[in-house]
């Protein structure tokens, strides 16, 4: 996945999705796809970095990506 990443300008866009129906985590920057893994153990444990409710390496981080959804 690192090596995938590319270096960004002011107003490039990163997005790190999982489809539940492929079972594939994707990584595209500005809508364009650089890499794609087929796990879905690789997904929780990747996204479970700054996602999981125990530990995250960021609580002011999960916060935020989280208050969309509780702000519904």
């Amino acid at each position: 996945l690192h090596d995938a990443y590319r270096s960004v300008e002011k107003g490039d866009r990163y997005a790190l999705c999982f489809d539940s129906d492929s079972q594939m985590t994707g990584l595209s920057l500005n809508g364009e796809e650089l890499v794609r893994i087929p796990s879905r153990a690789f997904a929780k444990l990747y996204m479970g970095i700054w996602l999981s409710e125990k530990d995250p390496i960021d609580t002011t981080l999960q916060r935020k990506l989280f208050e969309p959804i509780r702000n519904r």
